[in-house]
């Protein structure tokens, strides 16, 4: 099944959990894609990963395992301990939740599509979500064809790097 095929199949979510659940990956989720570079034993060769995640503390597990069995994405979970910053500033165990499959990400495109982010966040899944449709059209690279030229990818992965940068609030009015 293709991108488009996804995009035009009906969604069986309830609305208000999908827009709940828009409204939460604004404030808590994560839209990423990596590039690592490879080297095999003939050529350079190169990866990109991308990945939605929510991380939170781990006393909120329960709502990550309900956001998992809603979605039917089979999401993984990972644990942390506590973390001490440079700061000597010591977090709470925490539990992070992951989507890495393309074709998981592609049923993530037609629920935030369905269900729109509304702040800063959409852009950055506007950005993730052009890359996993690249990546989607890929044809697979092999030693007989050789890698794939992925320039068009790096650059966005790029591009989603740069848009999540912070940029102090400037306010248009006096009022605030």
């Amino acid at each position: 099944m293709d991108a488009e095929e996804y995009l035009e199949r009906s969604l069986k979510m309830d609305d208000a959990f999908g827009n709940w659940f828009a409204g939460f990956t604004d404030g808590e989720g994560s839209f990423t894609a990596r590039v690592a570079k490879l080297r095999p034993k003939k050529g350079n060769h190169i990866e990109i990963d991308v990945e939605f995640s929510i991380c939170l503390r781990d006393d909120d597990t329960e709502i990550l395992r309900e956001i998992n069995k809603r979605l039917k994405l089979n999401g993984k979970f990972t644990h942390y301990g506590e973390l001490t910053n440079s700061q000597g500033i010591t977090s709470k165990p925490r539990v992070h939740y992951s989507i890495r499959r393309i074709k998981n990400c592609l049923r993530l495109i037609e629920i935030f599509d369905r269900h729109p982010l509304r702040a800063k966040k959409a852009r950055d899944y506007a950005i993730w979500r052009e890359i996993i449709f690249e990546l989607k059209k890929l044809p697979r690279g092999n030693k007989w064809h050789g890698p794939t030229d992925r320039t068009h990818i790096i650059n966005l992965a790029q591009d989603l790097k740069e848009v999540r940068k912070y940029e102090s609030f400037k306010s248009s009015t006096q009022e605030d």
